[in-house]
């Protein structure tokens, strides 16, 4: 779990993306890249809708993770990412956890059932990622870009060569290749100190073990 930091006048903490195994099993909170299988691509499906998110706010949450993997990283993806595009599934399944506000302490923890809970809503990934973001701001407005921005900064912490992810799980959920679809979630947990949540799944899922980001 990432220290806590400060940024302009309020607390933000980052949570912890993990990888699990293709049953969807958590893996220990805080770790990236516990083994777990790609997943194929999954469809858009005929859920029914829970996720409050206004359009402003999903566009905002696509456009911060395609700037973010649109660069400049370091090495250049060659060629470069696909851009990512809004899963409903996903974002009800984000939502549909998010929303129960579950544990206490810093940040809500994360959903070990997110992959069962995705096929269950009609999704077909064997794999989900997700990456959690939590501030004390009382405003969801720049959420979706301050998340991107705090998952970002563990960029200088990320040896490509080494493909050591260690504390830059979250930032490489967000440009691993294969994860071309996200569905995010905000949520207010009054239980939790940084309650001003920000739940995103990803499919197909990244941080497998022994797989570069790119």
């Amino acid at each position: 779990m990432r220290n806590i930091l400060l940024l302009a006048y309020f607390a933000l903490i980052a949570g912890c993306s993990i990888g699990a195994d293709d049953g969807g099993a958590a893996g220990t909170a805080g770790a990236a890249g516990t083994t777990g299988g790609a997943g194929t691509t999954g469809g858009a499906g005929t859920a029914g809708r829970t996720n409050p998110l206004s359009a402003s706010q999903i566009d905002a949450f696509v456009t911060a993770h395609n700037q973010a993997r649109s660069g400049p990283l370091t090495p250049t993806p060659s060629p470069a990412l696909p851009p990512v595009t809004w899963d409903p599934i996903l974002a009800d399944a984000a939502y549909n956890y998010a929303s129960s506000c579950p544990g206490s302490g810093d940040l809500i923890p994360h959903n070990a059932d997110r992959t069962a809970d995705y096929r269950a809503l009609g999704g077909t990934d064997s794999y989900v990622g997700e990456n959690i973001y939590g501030t004390t701001s009382t405003s969801t407005a720049g959420v979706p870009a301050d998340a991107l921005d705090l998952w970002m900064d563990e960029a200088s912490a990320y040896d490509y060569a080494a493909n050591n992810i260690g504390d830059a799980g979250h930032y490489t959920q967000v440009v691993w290749r294969a994860s071309v679809r996200i569905g995010c979630a905000i949520v207010d947990c009054p239980n939790v100190k940084f309650r001003n949540t920000a739940l995103c799944d990803y499919a197909p899922g990244g941080n497998i073990t022994n797989q570069k980001p790119y």
